[in-house]
């Protein structure tokens, strides 16, 4: 409410219809690219000046040689690449498939049978190999050094709450305090700060 950033889905299998539907109720903020775009040439048109790219809950399946071709064009562009995933911690391990578990029951049940039984063998190898495949600030940092034009550029981090506290409450941070959640911010040096 009350911005007026807009947003361009891009992907290199594009959901064609569930973007029209997303595009036709958000009031023209929000559009997609019907052509597949492989985020490590992304096109000019796509990718205005001042471009904040954007990758959520997804980063961790893609390879390392991949992310780093990835965080290369985005300094050939002058873009920037904010990056929101599950933090990786042993504690996600568990919350996550807690979490899953959680939440699934009910929609399990008005499902088939057999979907009842297998989807929280899908879940819980889904979160654990999720939280083993996430990428830590060393792990991103690493990849971009030596990217030529990476000088100009740095990481910021943050982190969410730990996934104890969300569940119950404050007081379970002297449980543990791994975060849920983690979000990278690889953008330009402000000018003079090099």
């Amino acid at each position: 409410r009350g911005s007026t950033a807009k947003v361009v889905l891009t992907d290199l299998q594009p959901n064609v219809p569930a973007w029209q539907r997303l595009s036709s109720q958000s009031g023209g903020r929000v559009s997609f690219a019907p052509d597949p775009v492989d985020a490590t040439r992304v096109p000019g048109h796509l990718r205005p000046e001042g471009t904040l790219r954007m990758i959520h809950l997804a980063l961790h399946h893609f390879t390392p040689a991949l992310v780093r071709e990835m965080l290369a064009d985005v300094v050939r562009s002058g873009d920037a690449l904010l990056v929101g995933d599950c933090a990786p911690s042993a504690q996600n391990l568990v919350m996550l498939n807690v979490v899953g578990a959680a939440t699934q029951g009910p929609v399990l049940w008005s499902r088939p049978l057999h979907h009842a039984l297998l989807m929280p063998v899908v879940g819980t190898h889904d979160g654990v190999v999720s939280v083993l495949r996430s990428y830590s600030p060393t792990d991103l940092e690493e990849l971009t050094a030596g990217l030529p034009g990476s000088d100009g550029y740095a990481w910021q981090f943050f982190h969410s709450r730990s996934a104890l506290s969300i569940l119950l409450g404050p007081a379970a941070e002297r449980l543990g305090a791994a975060p849920l959640l983690q979000w990278s911010l690889f953008a330009p040096l402000a000018t003079g700060t090099q």
